[in-house]
């Protein structure tokens, strides 16, 4: 399979991320590396980035992060945060 997984030391972070970011500009590449919690997007907890592989091309397409369980806990309490008052909303009342 074409796709890896890129992983960085804290050090380098800012200076791949800014090298990542116009490497997706110049070929196209969507940069999906965000998660959307709580009503705005977030970065990941720690840095994991995934090159998503068209598998039809073998042309890499978009980047993306790979969540933790630190992510997942963010997220799952964030949920629960909210369930407690969107549970008792009719449906008339929701988004």
């Amino acid at each position: 399979m074409g796709a890896h997984s890129q992983n960085r030391g804290s050090v380098q972070d800012a200076d791949f991320s800014a090298a990542l970011q116009t490497e997706n500009l110049r070929s196209g590449m969507k940069d999906c590396r965000y998660f959307y919690i709580d009503g705005k997007w977030v970065s990941p907890a720690k840095a994991h980035d995934f090159i998503v592989v068209n598998p039809a091309t073998e042309q890499p397409i978009a980047t993306i992060s790979l969540g933790s369980a630190a992510d997942v806990e963010k997220a799952v309490a964030v949920a629960k945060r909210a369930f407690e008052s969107y549970s008792e909303t009719t449906v008339h009342e929701r988004p």
